[in-house]
């Protein structure tokens, strides 16, 4: 959209035209100047009689939404003003809020005007239930990140379990780990829903200055297991990272551990790459086995047919899945 602020003046001064009118994606052309950045044609528009403010799309997005996803500051500012709009409106797709989307894309100064209503969920959460602080810290965006940890906790966890320091570590935000560690409450050994913690995901993405920060806080389980029984070790082997290797055997001999092996070998043994032949075999037969159980269960109820259940009777329908 380009800004032709004569010519929008020029159609409101004829009092003909429809100040709400939506394209086939529910967009009103607040929405559109909203979106663009185009701060005169926003003047213009909120100050039109009957025109809505706080107007959503057929996705549930408000001209705040698209201004905040955007950065356009003096826009938010100028909508804000208004005292019209859900500064909590979440999109109908996935659950957004216009503070959570300025806070993934960091635009701090946008995140800062809508901290300032004293309105805003800090800890909303989207359909996945990651927050404002998970998207920042995911995204790399420190400033925000330092902002947020001063309201909220640093140990929320989403769908699957996973905190904002298990993103930070999986992307190699560095700078953002430290933040997070030097937080009080953080944790830096939480387990998602599969077992996985911040370190076996750093181990598995090769972040060796993030293995090596998490280590050092020495409040993190050397030998942990996921729910497919995958240790650092395994991790470590599977990547042919050498570096983070290395690492692991001095933390080891430090703290007079063994690095032991899903099947209770020890690094001493002679454990290949990719880990004991034994384990990886077992592990890969564990998580086809899982898989065809879960392919099962989603294939029954994707066609709703009945479970026959012990003694030939019909347990209770399930419904797809939604």
């Amino acid at each position: 959209m380009y800004e032709h602020e004569a010519i929008v003046k020029l159609l409101l001064a004829t009092e003909k035209v429809d100040v709400d009118s939506k394209d086939k994606d529910g967009r009103t052309p607040l929405s559109w100047a909203a979106a663009n950045g185009h701060e005169a044609i926003v003047k213009l528009l909120l100050a039109t009689k009957g025109v809505d403010v706080d107007s959503k799309d057929k996705d549930g997005w408000t001209p705040l939404s698209l201004a905040a996803e955007n950065g356009h500051e003096a826009i938010v500012k100028l909508l804000l003003a208004t005292q019209k709009v859900d500064v909590n409106s979440k999109d109908e797709v996935y659950g957004v809020t216009p503070f959570l989307l300025a806070a993934k894309n960091g635009h701090e100064a946008t995140v800062k005007l809508l901290l300032a209503t004293e309105k805003v969920d800090v800890d909303s959460k989207d359909k996945d239930g990651r927050t404002p602080l998970s998207f920042a810290a995911a995204n790399g965006r420190d400033g925000i990140v330092k902002l947020l940890l001063t309201k909220t906790s640093a140990n929320t966890e989403d769908t699957i379990g996973r905190t904002p320091l298990s993103y930070a570590a999986k992307n190699g935000h560095d700078t953002i780990v430290m933040v997070l560690l030097s937080h009080e409450t953080v944790d830096p050994d939480q387990q998602d829903h599969y077992g996985s913690t911040p370190l076996s995901i750093a181990v598995r993405n090769c972040r060796l200055q993030i293995v090596k920060a998490l280590l050092a806080t020495g409040e993190v389980t050397f030998n942990s297991q996921d729910r497919f029984g995958r240790t650092l070790w395994w991790w470590a082997g599977r990547s042919r990272n050498t570096d983070i290797q290395q690492t692991l055997r001095d933390d080891a001999e430090k703290r007079g551990t063994a690095i032991c092996d899903n099947d209770d070998f020890t690094e001493a043994s002679p454990i290949s790459n990719y880990g004991s032949s034994r384990c990886c075999w077992r592990l890969y037969l564990q998580r086809c086995g899982l898989m065809l159980i879960t392919f099962t269960i989603r294939l029954y109820s994707y066609f709703e047919m009945p479970i026959v259940a012990d003694g030939g009777g019909l347990a209770s329908k399930t419904g797809r899945n939604k």
